[in-house]
């Protein structure tokens, strides 16, 4: 296995592990309770940190490969949920549980589709 392909895996793996944390950290959740929560807000915020990071480090190679993926929306919203426009510490609840609710779901499957493609020394 290429360095680029067994990079892109790790990648891959990371992306749905923090799906899987996500999922489970939210299942059965309001609203509500989600927003009552910093230390769980915290934890997905962390867990889309990690899908935009991979994302935006992923290969050319296997973007291209896999273009049911929006790797460019997936890392720009890793930087849309935190950081400085709204202060290291603060959280966009809002766009946060969209995320989670709406996004994740199809997310997963996608990631569970997703081929890691041959590097260039294959």
């Amino acid at each position: 296995m290429t360095t680029e392909k067994r990079r892109d895996a790790q990648r891959l793996e990371d992306m749905l592990k923090a799906v899987r944390d996500i999922e489970q950290e939210t299942a059965d959740l309001t609203r509500d309770q989600y927003a009552s929560n910093a230390t769980l807000q915290k934890a997905v915020a962390y867990d889309i940190m990690i899908l935009g990071d991979a994302a935006a480090k992923m290969s050319q190679r296997t973007q291209k490969a896999n273009t049911f993926v929006n790797w460019k929306a997936l890392a720009d919203y890793r930087n849309a949920a935190d950081g400085p426009a709204h202060g290291y510490y603060d959280i966009d609840l809002a766009g946060t549980w969209e995320f989670v609710r709406d996004r994740v779901p199809e997310l997963a499957t996608k990631l569970r589709k997703v081929k890691v493609a041959p590097g260039p020394e294959a």
